[in-house]
């Protein structure tokens, strides 16, 4: 909610992009883009870092990145 407030619209143009995103993946969205680190998305959603470290993977997979720079930049912008 909070991030909705300080975000406004941006799960609604996530969601255009990729019609079938999964919570999870719009969870790592929104955490990417206010940009923690991968010890913090991990407290923040209590799992390990090898498990945030996979999330991102997935996401980058998503979204048809290379690197995990572009999804940062990508969500930055969205």
């Amino acid at each position: 909610m909070l991030f909705e407030k300080t975000n406004p619209g941006f799960f609604t143009k996530l969601k255009t992009i990729v019609n079938d995103i999964t919570l999870a993946e719009q969870r790592m969205a929104a955490l990417t883009r206010l940009n923690l680190t991968t010890k913090q998305k991990a407290a923040v959603l209590g799992i390990s870092p090898n498990s945030v470290i996979k999330a991102k993977q997935r996401l980058r997979d998503r979204f048809k990145f290379e690197t995990d720079s572009q999804v940062e930049e990508f969500l930055t912008n969205l």
